[in-house]
């Protein structure tokens, strides 16, 4: 009886120590962007707006791309998951295609004229003609989803630890895995969106953080460290922005569109040396 009695108070113990899901966790600012995790070659960057425009603030931004002249973003929550195409001059949305409620949508990528989804803790990624938003097929994987770039071959996934993963897009099977340090050693954590330039540097929000690292794919080290918590300082004045999340480069101009959860506003942006 005694044995039964302690299991019980275990079982109560440790359901009340669940750790909260990545959608309830309360949104905390922390501005490391110049911490001491880094190594003294590691360069830092800050933002030159170029401009700003409206996003909707009440997209839960989970990934966004640049196509044929157009934004693509993927929000999030279950019940308001979905694709949308936006009209970068104005921030309208021109289509949308929801996803399933029991569904939460979180990066995407393009491959072929394809626009692939993830979602969180679903293991389903969606596949969508790019042009129409119709969805055509789905993929499972193993693990959970959160960004994804895609580098003309392969696509690369984070989910939230300090490992990414090379996936094959034909079937999306794992090809791969790397890891990410600092210069100094230490891991990223928290990896979340991702974006890829036209030289090859991988750059991921990091959950939590108003920054993004610049990461050299061939080596898995985190080079660069970009400080985007100016931005906040603009869309806190009109609204109850979340956490930064969503990086478009734009290879015609060389400039990077970035958004967050709730923010109501987009900003284009250079990132200059600091």
């Amino acid at each position: 009886m005694k044995i039964n009695t302690f299991f019980l108070i275990m079982i109560a113990f440790l359901a009340s120590c669940k750790q909260e899901t990545k959608e309830n966790v309360k949104f905390q600012y922390l501005n490391q962007a110049n911490s001491a995790e880094t190594a003294d070659s590691t360069i830092y960057y800050t933002v030159k707006i170029i401009r700003q425009f409206p996003h909707n603030p009440e997209f839960y931004t989970q990934g966004l791309l640049y196509y044929d002249g157009f934004i693509y973003e993927s929000t999030g929550g279950y019940g308001h998951s979905a694709l949308y195409k936006i009209d970068p001059q104005s921030g309208k949305v021109i289509a949308k295609t929801s996803v399933p409620n029991d569904k939460f949508a979180e990066g995407i990528a393009l491959w072929k004229n394809k626009i692939y989804q993830l979602t969180w803790q679903e293991n389903t990624c969606y596949v969508y003609d790019a042009k129409s938003l119709k969805s055509e097929r789905a993929y499972r994987y193993n693990g959970e989803g959160w960004g994804l770039a895609c580098d003309g071959e392969r696509f690369i996934m984070s989910d939230g630890s300090f490992v990414l993963k090379y996936i094959n897009p034909q079937d999306f099977s794992t090809i791969s895995t790397k890891q990410v340090h600092y210069l100094n050693g230490r891991q990223v954590y928290n990896i979340n969106e991702l974006e890829l330039d036209d030289q090859g540097f991988l750059y991921a929000n990091i959950w939590q953080e108003d920054k993004i690292v610049k990461i050299d794919t061939a080596s898995g080290k985190a080079v660069g460290i970009i400080d985007i918590s100016p931005l906040r300082e603009i869309v806190v004045r009109g609204g109850s922005p979340e956490v930064s999340n969503g990086i478009v480069f734009i290879p015609t101009s060389r400039t990077f569109i970035l958004t967050g959860k709730y923010w109501n506003s987009y900003f284009e942006v250079e990132f200059v040396k600091k």
